[in-house]
Parts: C-alpha cells; structure tokens; sequence
C-alpha cells in the first residue's frame, strides 16, 4: 500500500472494541482493510448493544458479539430493530444470573433501581412489578 492510497485512498470507518470493551471509530484505507480482511486480521461481526442492570455495578452497557457473547436465537428472539436487548443481572449465593427481558420490564427495574439509588421507597414499587411478573406467567 503505498503513501498516495493511504492519504487520498477511499478510507472505511471501523468500529472496534477498546481495552474496556467500549466502541471506537477508526479510519483506516480500503486497500488496509481489504488486506486485512483477507489475512484474516479482521472478521466482520455482528453484534448488539446490551443495555445492562446489575446491583453491584449499577447500569453500563456493552457491545455484545452474536455467537460469543450472546447466541444468535436469544439475539434474534430479544434484539429491537435498532440491535438493542436489555439483560438484568441478579445474584444467587454470589453467582451473577444473567436475564434477557424486554424492554418493558427492564424500564420498570431501571425505574427501581433508580429509587433505591436516590433513597426513596421502592418496596411498593417492586412488589408491584413481582405481582405482574407472576400474572405473566400464569
């Protein structure tokens, strides 16, 4: 590849994971991406944002890979049409259950989650959403 092509070249915008899995944009030449594809440096992925509830971390959310992170029937039964899903993570003898739900229900834990970190009472608010989430069931 030489100078010329990778000044005024035709450039791609590459989104890829950092050091804390966050999404970067990257420009790079076609020509480099072409050859990097095809040294099998790079390989296109699918992938979707996981909007995420956990007590111990609070929300973050992460760029989840199809077929590594999550498995492509969970991705596409819960992924909105914009490639989002929304996962609550809960605790049981210290070990992390991971949730997928939709984006109702997350809203409704978000909502709790939020009381409790602004110090109001959530016990009403909770035991409503258990009262609905077992009405669902039944």
């Amino acid at each position: 590849m030489g100078l010329f092509d990778f000044l005024f070249g035709k450039k791609v915008t590459l989104e890829i994971p950092d050091q804390n899995r966050n999404i970067v944009k990257r420009k790079i030449s076609k020509k480099m991406f072409d050859e990097m594809i095809a040294k099998g440096y790079l390989k296109c992925a699918d992938t979707v944002k996981a909007h995420i509830l956990d007590p111990n971390r609070g929300y973050y959310s992460e760029d989840w890979v199809v077929g590594e992170d999550i498995s492509k029937e969970h991705a596409e039964k819960f992924a909105t049409p914009s490639s989002e899903i929304y996962v609550a993570i809960a605790y049981e003898s210290g070990e992390p259950k991971i949730m997928i739900t939709t984006k109702e229900i997350w809203d409704k834990q978000r909502s709790i989650f939020d009381m409790i970190d602004k110090g109001e009472d959530y016990e009403k608010a909770l035991d409503e959403q258990m009262s609905n989430l077992k009405n669902r069931k039944g």
